[in-house]
């Protein structure tokens, strides 16, 4: 079986246009669309759950929001018109064996224009990443007799309609499964720099539902690889891995941090004293943060001292900063899982930092360099929109090598914390965009940003001394 299990969860019911599954009656999905581009007629509907539901006139509205360019390409697209709303999924897929080269086709689920259709969006993008894989894979689409793709999407209007679930076989290794889960319930979306830990033993769990994916991921999710090399190792699309993480975030079966550096910086939090007197928080973390059999163990006081010690300071300490100080390792202490247990339990919280590269100067770097240097990180990625986790994983490079790529470029750290944070909060406050903050705060290279509600009272006061 092919792609992953992305929506889970019970049937609900709730008021305001949250749909229920009790009733045969309910009919939440008023119809699935499935559009291609056709390079002689162009957009055209080619089959439709149930058959002829959709007026025709209604699709030439439509059709640029439904076959779009590729860049909006495994994008949700929602479009209201008249009485009822479209959530779509346009699909591009690029080949020799195409006209043109090229395959365009979308996926559409319709909706009344009372329904809360946040919670169909995994479904479809689901589906529309299904039928991406069964066409790259084997050509499923162009090569399938419409009459099964008519009975696959019937089967799935049906059992949502019905079940608020489906299980639609497509061939002999291939399941469809779909499930609505409350907007409440579905975890936020995975980052291919986070980290998955699991809350129990994940080889003991039942796998009769779970999707090929799910499975095939288990055996890599030891705690210690982040998402996108765990998308290596197995052999499996990115975007597979995330949404199978997702879907197992979901589920409460795994815990996501971020990507462990020994250059990020982690700062405590007040949730510190849980460590003084919550008996069982106090073994979990002995037991967690423990380098391994034979060694000595710390007491949990040793450990509420260790991270009573990541308060902020000038200049910021670095994991590796601290652990140099304190030398976990002699204490029997693994520091990748004392920094982990700490994020799970909000005794800790990372500082992210977010490079900002000022294009006012004259510095080359950021423009189009040889292919060959590893030391290029693209522009648009120096924004202060991007975490230093981000560009990282992406640009497959450590923190400390990304610190000199901004050295090269005459980016610096800012000195104080909160400064940082001021200067964070005019940077939104003032400006549409980050090229015109750089008019304020010119001299602002690289952004630590520390995230709070403390930084909405700060962003209050900074709008009204500038503005």
């Amino acid at each position: 079986m092919s792609e992953v299990d992305c929506c889970t969860g019970s049937d609900t019911t709730s008021s305001s246009g949250i749909p229920t599954f009790e009733s045969q009656n309910s009919n939440v999905v008023q119809g699935i669309l499935y559009s291609e581009f056709n390079v002689t007629r162009g957009p055209e509907i080619v089959l439709q759950s149930p058959p002829d539901f959709f007026p025709k006139e209604d699709f030439g509205i439509l059709e640029k929001y439904l076959i779009t360019k590729p860049e909006l390409s495994g994008k949700i697209i929602t479009i209201r018109v008249h009485n009822y709303q479209v959530v779509s999924a346009p699909v591009h897929i690029t080949g020799a064996c195409y006209p043109r080269n090229y395959l365009l086709f979308n996926i559409a689920f319709v909706f009344d224009c009372e329904t809360d259709t946040s919670i169909f969006e995994p479904i479809v993008r689901k589906l529309a990443g299904v039928l991406q894989t069964l066409e790259i894979n084997s050509g499923y689409i162009v090569s399938a007799e419409k009459n099964l793709l008519q009975d696959i999407f019937d089967s799935i209007l049906q059992s949502l309609n019905v079940n608020g679930k489906c299980e639609v076989p497509v061939n002999a290794s291939t399941i469809i499964r779909l499930e609505v889960t409350q907007a409440s319930e579905i975890f936020a979306e995975v980052g291919a720099h986070e980290v998955p830990i699991p809350l129990c033993d994940l080889q003991k769990i039942g796998t009769e539902n779970l999707d090929w994916a799910i499975i095939e991921l288990i055996p890599f999710i030891d705690g210690d690889t982040f998402a996108k090399a765990i998308a290596t190792k197995s052999g499996i699309d990115l975007h597979i891995v995330l949404l199978a993480l997702r879907a197992l975030a979901t589920k409460k079966l795994i815990a996501l941090v971020p990507l462990f550096q020994f250059h990020s910086i982690y700062l405590v939090t007040r949730r510190v004293v849980r460590l003084l007197h919550d008996k069982d928080l106090m073994h979990r973390a002995v037991e967690f943060t423990k380098v391994g059999p034979g060694r000595a163990q710390q007491d949990a006081s040793k450990l509420f001292e260790l991270y009573c010690d990541l308060t902020p300071r000038h200049p910021y300490w670095t994991v590796a900063d601290f652990n140099e100080s304190h030398s976990l390792l002699k204490l029997g202490i693994d520091v990748r899982r004392f920094v982990y247990f700490g994020v799970l339990e909000g005794i800790l919280f990372k500082l992210d930092r977010r490079p900002f590269r000022d294009v006012s100067g004259k510095e080359t770097f950021g423009h189009d360099p040889p292919i060959d240097d590893v030391n290029y990180v693209p522009a648009n990625m120096l924004k202060g929109w991007h975490t230093t986790d981000e560009i990282c994983c992406a640009m497959e490079i450590g923190a400390r090598h990304l610190a000199e790529v901004c050295l090269v470029a005459s980016m610096h750290v800012l000195r104080s914390g909160k400064r940082v944070l001021w200067q964070v909060c005019i940077l939104a406050a003032v400006s549409e965009n980050v090229q015109d903050a750089r008019l304020v705060l010119c001299e602002i290279k690289y952004i630590q940003c520390v995230h709070g509600v403390f930084s909405m009272y700060i962003l209050c006061l900074f709008v009204f001394i500038y503005v």
